[in-house]
């Protein structure tokens, strides 16, 4: 019997649920804490919707979110984009932007 190929999770559902979520290249873990993710692998052109998605499920749920970058080997411009403007969007929230 021949083994089916493993069903990656679809990129459209930011949630934070304590499992590891994929796209080609990048993996999000949760971080303990809850209130962010565990990035490890590239940012790209091939996986920036899903980092989009990801990012923007955090600043919709509010309060503090955490990164931990240590796993991140490369972020194309695009990617740093998409940080920036979420940074910006919980400024607007909060009144300020975390350091």
């Amino acid at each position: 019997m021949t083994e089916r190929p493993r069903q990656e999770p679809p990129a459209t559902a930011p949630r934070i649920d304590g499992r590891a979520r994929r796209a080609p290249g990048l993996t999000l873990r949760p971080l303990a804490t809850g209130t962010g993710l565990r990035v490890e692998g590239e940012v790209n052109v091939a996986n920036r919707a899903y980092w989009a998605s990801e990012l923007g499920g955090l600043v919709r749920r509010g309060g503090t979110v955490d990164l931990d970058l240590a796993g991140l080997v490369f972020i194309d411009a695009g990617g740093v984009a998409v940080l920036v403007r979420s940074a910006g969007r919980l400024r607007d929230d909060c009144g300020r932007a975390a350091g």
